[in-house]
């Protein structure tokens, strides 16, 4: 006789093998009978193979031949590997039969398309892409990283179809198209409507629509905050410039998706030089790019930013691409390239450059999706920028802190968005009903809007954002800023009915549809 003991690892294995039957954990008969681990036989001499219990999202070591030897001994280890299981499952119905697949990428290796509900054993706790095909007609999701921690946890991912993009804003010479016609947009912006994950945005654009705003302006980075950014944050406060975040990306698609639906179109600006001032608040300080604040090394000196021949480069390449994967089919998109360019200290040569190098790769994307193709360059005061913008994009952006300002722009040959530049002066000043002696805030928003459309400024060439700050409250340059609606609310239904007055109408009319589609100057609102 000889004898044969089974013990099995890990001890978390052992403990699932119990919950479906107790000791049962190998076997010599091929399941017949079942033993504990650890349990000794004594057995006629002969050749065996040892069998294990089936575990799901375990992997076990597989059948083990054995020989006893009389007298002897024999021992067999069985271990257990914990197995991780990924299920995607994939709606609405339609989306599936439209052949909409799903796919695993793990490092380099590309796995097989499979369909909604299928599963793929992976590794347990590896990190897994999932990657959604490309079917006419549907929104291509963003890629999905996912950590399996567990065993076959459902991913249930809604495929939307494409967006309605006959409703798309086009130029004709100075004057700007939406659903092929005349648009003159009146509206709202702020920072960090989209970079606060806490913020609803939803009820905002709602009252918003509810007051016939029709445009808003949003950043694609609050750069000096802790909040939301197109990078992965690698949880000590610094970020990795290579990786999207996509739970950035996904708010910023669902956010310009939302304003679709409602006609408002979203200015979205691409970068920011406020977030490269050195000088003033957390601005530089706490910038992602700086390399205080990355893992990657970008960069010591805000003047590096606007270097196309370094490295840096490839990281503005990266967040353009990816900003135009997501929003490239809306029809209600204004790409601006960047704030303020022009105006915060840095050395002023290399944003010319920058400018063109973003200008052709935003336009190169753009091409290959049915989208809004509207591309805007902040010019301030700049000559040589406005004059290569002119020739090089559609739309020229103007921050002008005072009222008398911005009604100077009739004769620029591209649409024209001017913006009161959420100046915090408008805050004090004298109360009286004087653009000049910059009074109140509310009055002297009155002021840019009937400068900015006095003289019968062409429907669809001039168009106005207020930029507010009042809406962080008291965090407006803090880390921890709060967007908050309540900071606004009575502010906002004053100025949203300030918006509506009739001087500056924006609604739509047949009247001087021809006067307005060339651009001349009339008497139309």
């Amino acid at each position: 006789m000889g004898q044969l003991q089974v013990t099995i690892t890990p001890q978390e294995a052992i403990k699932e093998l119990d919950k479906l039957e107790k000791d049962a954990h190998w076997s010599i008969d091929d399941g017949a009978t079942w033993h504990k681990s650890g349990k000794i036989l004594n057995l006629p001499v002969d050749n065996y193979t040892v069998t294990f219990k089936d575990l799901d999202c375990w992997k076990h070591t597989g059948d083990t031949p054995v020989t006893l030897i009389v007298n002897q001994l024999k021992t067999v280890k069985g271990k257990y590997k914990k197995q991780g299981a990924l299920k995607v499952i994939i709606m609405p119905q339609a989306a599936i039969d439209a052949s909409v697949k799903w796919r695993l990428h793990t490092g380099s290796a590309v796995g097989e398309w499979k369909n909604s509900g299928d599963t793929v054993l992976v590794a347990f706790g590896s990190t897994q892409t999932v990657e959604f095909s490309n079917v006419p007609g549907w929104m291509k999701p963003d890629d999905m990283t996912v950590v399996v921690d567990s065993c076959e946890p459902p991913i249930e991912v809604l495929i939307d179809v494409l967006p309605d993009v006959k409703k798309k804003l086009e130029r004709n010479g100075s004057i700007l198209i939406y659903d092929d016609k005349p648009i003159r947009l009146v509206g709202y912006g702020a920072y960090g409507l989209v970079a606060e994950k806490e913020f609803k945005f939803k009820p905002f654009l709602d009252r918003l629509d509810s007051k016939g705003i029709n445009f808003v302006r949003i950043w694609v980075n609050y750069h000096w905050t802790n909040s939301l950014t197109p990078f992965v944050e690698n949880g000590s406060g610094k970020y990795d410039l290579t990786k999207p975040n996509s739970i950035f990306y996904n708010r910023l698609k669902g956010f310009v998706e939302y304003a679709a639906d409602r006609d408002i179109i979203v200015m979205v600006t691409l970068f920011d030089a406020v977030a490269l001032d050195k000088k003033k608040d957390n601005r530089w300080k706490y910038c992602p790019y700086n390399q205080a604040n990355n893992n990657n090394g970008y960069i010591s000196h805000p003047d590096e930013f606007f270097d196309t021949t370094s490295s840096i480069w490839n990281i503005h390449e990266r967040l353009i691409s990816e900003v135009v994967n997501r929003l490239g089919d809306f029809g209600n998109v204004i790409y601006e390239v960047m704030n303020e360019p022009t105006s915060h200290g840095y050395e002023k040569d290399g944003k010319y450059s920058f400018h063109e190098k973003v200008v052709k790769h935003l336009k190169s994307k753009l091409a290959g999706h049915s989208g809004s193709k509207i591309i805007a360059v902040n010019v301030e005061e700049d000559v040589k920028l406005k004059t290569w913008a002119i020739h090089n994009v559609d739309v020229i952006a103007y921050h002008v802190k005072d009222p008398r300002d911005s009604g100077d722009y009739n004769s620029d040959p591209l649409p024209v968005i001017i913006s009161n530049d959420g100046d915090m002066t408008q805050t004090f000043g004298k109360d009286n009903n004087s653009c000049e002696d910059f009074p109140r805030r509310l009055k002297r928003t009155k002021c840019f809007l009937l400068k900015t459309f006095e003289n019968g400024a062409s429907y669809g060439h001039y168009h106005f954002e207020f930029l507010d700050k009042e809406i962080y409250g008291n965090s407006w340059l803090s880390l921890n800023y709060e967007p908050n609606m309540n900071n606004v609310e009575s502010y906002l239904d004053k100025l949203l009915n300030l918006l509506n007055g009739p001087s500056y109408s924006f609604t739509y009319s047949e009247v001087c549809t021809d006067q307005r589609v060339s651009g001349e100057p009339g008497s139309c609102p």
